[in-house]
Formats: structure tokens, C-alpha cells, sequence
């Protein structure tokens, strides 16, 4: 079973479920920095998520990310907790965080438990997640990864 922001802040450590080949249409190599070179407890993390539905499944997990996002804007330190649909059908989460600190209680938190119970069999692949350490260039409202409160 795949395990959505099961290795959330993990320092040293691959998530298990990350694919090592990467997603269709994206660059080879995406996936392959260490998130202890990347990110700092402190700073701001980004993070996307690309979930690849089963066939047939696609509304199954859309209800899943629905149920699962208004919960997770409610935890400490979410700042952005968004999907869009790509043309190919997957998902794509795109998440915005305090600190890594709070995205690693977020991906042991009840919110993401439930979501990964829910989206059991309903994937084609892996989620995968990339940590992203933000780099502010710029026009600070543009050029950055952020939300409006």
C-alpha cells in the first residue's frame, strides 16, 4: 500500500514508497536529492504529492482528498493544503508548511492515517512526494509558494 507523508521527516531516509523511476512527463532524476540536505527543521517546507488513481477509481480518490483536506487545514503550521487534476487524470497535492518540524507531525497525524486507509487498493502506483526547500526570488507575492490566511 502506498503511504502518503509515511516518511514525512525522516531525515537519512528514501520514503519507501517513492518510485524509482519518476512520473510520466517529468525529468529524469526528480526524486533523487535527500530531504537532510534540502531541509531545514525550521524553515518552510513545500511539498508535492502526485497521486496516479487505479483504473476506475479516480472518483474514489478525489473523495478521499476531499474528506482529507479540510481536516488537514486545521493543523498547525498548514499554510496551503491544495489539488489540482492533470491532464493524464492523477492528482497533484501541492502543500505549503511552517517547518518540517510540523509536516512530520502532519504525516503522523490522524488526518493522513485516514487518507491512506481510504486510498487503499485505489491507487495505480505510489504517491509520490517531493520535500521541497523554497528559494524566494523576486517579487516576494510571486516568487515564492505561499498562501493568503
Amino acid at each position: 500500500m502506498a503511504r502518503y507523508h509515511a516518511w514525512c521527516g525522516r531525515r537519512g531516509r528514501s520514503p519507501p514508497f517513492l518510485s524509482t523511476s519518476p512520473p510520466p512527463d517529468t525529468v529524469e532524476g526528480l526524486f533523487t536529492h535527500t530531504p537532510e540536505v534540502l531541509l531545514s527543521a525550521n524553515q518552510p517546507v513545500v511539498v508535492t504529492a502526485y497521486f496516479y488513481p487505479a483504473p476506475g477509481a479516480r472518483d474514489t480518490v478525489l473523495a478521499a482528498l476531499e474528506k482529507a483536506i479540510p481536516r488537514v487545514h486545521e493543523e498547525e503550521g498548514c499554510n496551503l493544503y491544495c489539488i489540482q487534476e492533470a491532464p493524464d487524470g492523477s492528482f497533484v497535492m501541492i502543500e505549503h508548511w511552517d517547518s518540517a518540524e510540523l509536516l512530520d507531525v502532519h504525516g503522523d497525524g490522524a488526518a493522513v492515517a485516514d487518507l491512506n486507509a481510504e486510498l487503499d487498493g485505489a491507487l495505480a502506483s505510489p504517491v509520490a512526494v517531493t520535500r521541497l526547500n523554497p528559494i524566494p526570488v523576486g517579487d516576494k507575492a510571486k516568487g515564492q509558494v505561499h498562501a493568503e490566511g
